[in-house]
């Protein structure tokens, strides 16, 4: 069964062209990267089918983050509040998801956000922001719904 899973993956060598790249990362063949040359993805990390990473203001992704299927990535947007040219006026902002966070099915990331090590973020939620450590975060807006305390970041370290 294992090399069933292994085989829908790439370890992404050669696969993108990372700025950084840590051992162990595993990237499903159907995630699409823009601009990876601005994306960092540190060791044993995983993003799964249909991922999409935009990286023109920066994405760095820590140590043992797993991230489900249909996850959306921005770093960067536009300024539509002009009424001339909407588009042409672009604001970059990083993205910073620390180590041993979980993040569900269908989430967007929005520039400027920071998870801290140890976030959970619930299945179809919306973030942007900045988010401590062991958080729980749920919603469109995301919001802290409560902190899981040390106990998730000992648990998991544990259980690698």
């Amino acid at each position: 069964m294992l090399k069933w899973w292994l085989s829908d993956y790439y370890n992404c060598l050669g696969q993108f062209h990372l700025r950084r790249r840590g051992k162990g990362v595993m990237i499903h063949h159907t995630v699409k990267i823009d601009h990876p040359q601005n994306v960092e993805i540190l060791e044993n990390s995983r993003i799964d089918k249909n991922g999409r990473l935009r990286g023109r203001g920066d994405i760095m992704i820590w140590n043992n983050t797993q991230i489900a299927e249909d996850f959306f990535c921005i770093s960067e947007n536009h300024n539509d509040f002009k009424i001339y040219a909407p588009y042409k006026e672009r604001f970059k902002k990083k993205i910073v998801i620390g180590n041993n966070v979980w993040i569900g099915a269908n989430v967007t990331i929005l520039g400027g956000t920071v998870l801290q090590d140890g976030c959970v973020v619930g299945a179809g939620s919306v973030v942007r922001g900045q988010f401590k450590k062991n958080e729980l975060i749920i919603g469109n807006p995301a919001k802290v719904v409560k902190n899981l305390g040390k106990k998730r970041i000992i648990h998991r370290v544990a259980t690698l």
